[in-house]
């Protein structure tokens, strides 16, 4: 456990930008999976029963079709989503997704910085370029 904190502080404390990003990006998306999957473990035994059961179903459906009066069909598509991310799991699943968003833009970064760095050291070994004509 050690030689991986080691490694890592070597990584971050690297001249090169691109290496830093991409160790960046590897801890943000680390710490959204164990942030994600904490929640989960900490949510998931207290969250709240829904409203599944038979008994409900004439009052889901008014409550429905009440919905699709006030809000039409957008809305009940709304509220649909609406309890779909109100259960534990899918907000860490959302969690976990926006930590691989933000991942992503710090990988991104890196290989944008990378390709620059090898068009410039191009452009410099192959020296200047003369047209004909001039």
């Amino acid at each position: 456990m050690r030689q991986i904190w080691t490694t890592l502080l070597a990584r971050l404390a690297s001249p090169k930008e691109s290496v830093r990003f991409r160790v960046i990006g590897a801890l943000i998306l680390a710490c959204g999976v164990l942030g994600g999957g904490l929640y989960y473990l900490v949510e998931a035994p207290s969250a709240a029963p829904t409203m599944d059961d038979s008994n409900a179903l004439g009052y889901t459906r008014a409550q429905d079709h009440q919905m699709g009066l006030m809000m039409g069909h957008f809305g009940l598509i709304l509220m649909d989503w609406q309890d779909a991310l109100d259960h534990p799991g899918a907000q860490a699943l959302v969690i976990v997704a926006v930590a691989g968003l933000i991942a992503a833009y710090f990988f991104r970064a890196a290989s944008v910085l990378d390709y620059e760095e090898e068009e410039r050291e191009r452009r410099q070994t192959s020296g200047p370029t003369t047209t004909a004509g001039s």
